[in-house]
């Protein structure tokens, strides 16, 4: 009876260990979701102001994606990578008045910046169009393509 009450007791704790695991990694997931909630790919795409937007192909591109699952998936990689501790801090910072305010910032700089990248790409394009060195071009037209990647590249 000895080993049968042992054994009981040994098993109850292991499925109590695997419970509060898995409660775990639930509030990680939770805190990892909530983190990505904060800065969503989606509020920062979908702004009518953002580069991607101006695109009538990227927008109906953009507007049809589901945002849902990619910051499900956005979530489940943040989870493995933070710790419970670093995502409260990200959760604690993003929701600060100094966290809100570089917040709001950095889209404008990222912006302003991607901006900066897409001027250099074009140009950096058509130097090398006019030097001959571009390879996988054609000279026949182009279909549309997404912003900051105009051109002739098959």
């Amino acid at each position: 009876m000895h080993k049968f009450l042992t054994a009981l007791i040994l098993s109850l704790t292991a499925a109590t260990a695997q419970a509060q695991q898995l409660t775990d990694a639930e509030l990680k997931l939770g805190m990892a979701l909530k983190t990505i909630s904060l800065n969503s790919p989606q509020n920062q795409l979908l702004n009518p102001r953002s580069a991607q937007m101006q695109n009538p192909v990227t927008r109906q591109v953009l507007q049809n994606l589901d945002f849902q699952q990619i910051n499900m998936d956005a979530a489940h990689i943040m989870a493995s990578q933070f710790t419970m501790e670093e995502l409260q801090t990200l959760i604690d910072f993003q929701t600060s008045p100094i966290g809100l305010s570089i917040h709001r910032k950095m889209s404008i700089f990222q912006h302003a910046v991607g901006g900066l990248v897409e001027e250099a790409m074009q140009q950096k394009f058509k130097d090398m169009t006019a030097a001959g060195t571009l390879q996988g071009i054609s000279n026949q037209p182009t279909t549309p393509a997404l912003p900051g990647f105009q051109g002739g590249l098959r």
